[in-house]
């Protein structure tokens, strides 16, 4: 009699959109090196059926119509030279290069926050109003630009990568994207809410940014800054870890904001990744517990239950005001 399969092997067989694509540990990479992407991205080089911007896909954010978020567009720039990486061709390191242009003319000042690339719609669900910066954002533009100066030797790309460290230097309250946690230890935010949401794969995705930058211009603030946000991550990674499953966020509200089966696995491969960079086995022995965990029947029917009632109580409350911006609150 044939076994039942886990949750995890039919989830890895689910048909996926494409804004819902797995994201698992890139194959290509070298630690202290700019050759792959830390997590293969590959799949978001195919095309988009969906509403469109200037060949930019267009997705809603959280209640909002659909815009261009500039994510979307570090993340094509990424994911095709995750396939030239893979195939060789020269046309994915056309289109890498042509994102990785749009990243050079679109930074640009974002009072009252420090430039970078802006997001121009809100986030209801945190009260962030636009415009504001995202450390996700800016540090994966930061890789992208670091390797498309790798294959170009243009060096507006690493001029423009080095200026989005800026926001990394400087405190929420004074319009960067750093909470820190302590002396040697900083959490950098993908989205600056008041109170602090601390989004796991955003920082992860954004210390890797300041990693790639240490490397291509062997900078020793971009290191500190990595090496902080590192100690960030060790010092906070038990509270993702429910005992079943691993949180988005620690953003407060009545109930975890658990992962969706998606970030979950991502946060696995993240993880594993950062073990391979830094050689450290709190990363390697959470993400192989997670994967446990997400091969259990019982833990996905918790984990589903648990973001059900989150979302019907964020649906039903009374919507609080929005966050004051960073200028405002200097000003009060």
């Amino acid at each position: 009699m044939a076994l039942l399969p886990t949750p995890d092997q039919i989830y890895a067989r689910r048909a996926r959109d494409y804004w819902h694509v797995r994201e698992p540990l890139g194959r290509h990479f070298v630690p202290g090196s700019l050759g792959g992407y830390y997590i293969d991205l590959s799949a978001k080089a195919r095309p988009y059926e969906g509403p469109m911007h200037e060949g930019i896909p267009m997705r809603k954010h959280i209640g909002t119509d659909f815009e261009v978020i500039p994510t979307t567009v570090t993340q094509l720039a990424l994911a095709h030279f995750e396939v030239y990486a893979q195939s060789g061709e020269d046309s994915a390191l056309r289109e890498a290069l042509r994102w990785a242009d749009w990243l050079v003319e679109q930074f640009q000042p974002c009072e009252p926050w420090r430039p970078g690339w802006r997001w121009n719609i809100p986030h209801k669900r945190l009260r962030i109003r636009p415009p504001f910066i995202s450390a996700m954002t800016q540090g994966q533009g930061i890789s992208a630009l670091v390797r498309a100066h790798q294959h170009s030797g243009e060096d507006r790309y690493l001029e423009t990568a080095y200026a989005a460290l800026e926001a990394f230097t400087e405190p929420v309250e004074r319009g960067g994207v750093a909470a820190p946690l302590g002396p040697n230890a900083c959490f950098f935010e993908e989205y600056p809410s008041l109170p602090r949401s601390h989004v796991l794969n955003g920082h992860i995705f954004a210390i890797w940014g300041l990693y790639d930058l240490a490397i291509a211009r062997q900078d020793n603030q971009a290191r500190a800054l990595f090496d902080q946000g590192v100690a960030a991550l060790r010092a906070q990674l038990g509270r993702y870890d429910l005992g079943f499953w691993s949180r988005y966020c620690l953003y407060p509200q009545p109930l975890p904001n658990v992962a969706t089966p998606a970030y979950h696995e991502l946060h696995t491969a993240q993880l594993r990744a950062l073990h391979r960079l830094t050689g450290e086995p709190q990363f390697l022995a959470r993400a192989q517990r997670w994967e446990r965990q997400f091969g259990n029947w019982a833990n996905w029917g918790l984990a589903l239950g648990i973001k059900v009632l989150l979302r019907v109580w964020i649906k039903t409350r009374r919507a609080p005001a929005a966050s004051l911006t960073v200028s405002q609150e200097s000003s009060s």
